[in-house]
């Protein structure tokens, strides 16, 4: 079984960014090459918080981190769209 990694893009409702019920895929990115104690350390979750990467909201440094280490460039505008980290098996 294979574990992928995936930061999906939404742009956010027009009307109102503040709502995560309207929202419009826009693409996914497969960041699978960085490790997951990698990912641990750009996302600092909580010790006992086991579903960190099931979904996980990116903030502005966590994405710019993520970034860097995948070389895959990002429109960064938390204002017009949402990133999300998961991951999956496969």
């Amino acid at each position: 079984m294979k574990t992928q990694k995936t930061i999906e893009v939404y742009r956010r409702d027009k009307k109102n960014s503040k709502k995560t019920y309207n929202i419009e895929f826009v693409a996914e990115y497969n960041v699978s090459e960085i490790s997951i104690s990698e990912l641990k350390n750009i996302i600092n979750p909580n010790k006992d918080d086991e579903n960190v990467f099931l979904i996980y909201t990116l903030d502005i440094p966590q994405i710019i981190e993520i970034q860097n280490k995948s070389n895959i460039f990002f429109e960064i505008d938390n204002e017009k769209f949402i990133y999300m980290l998961s991951q999956y098996s496969s």
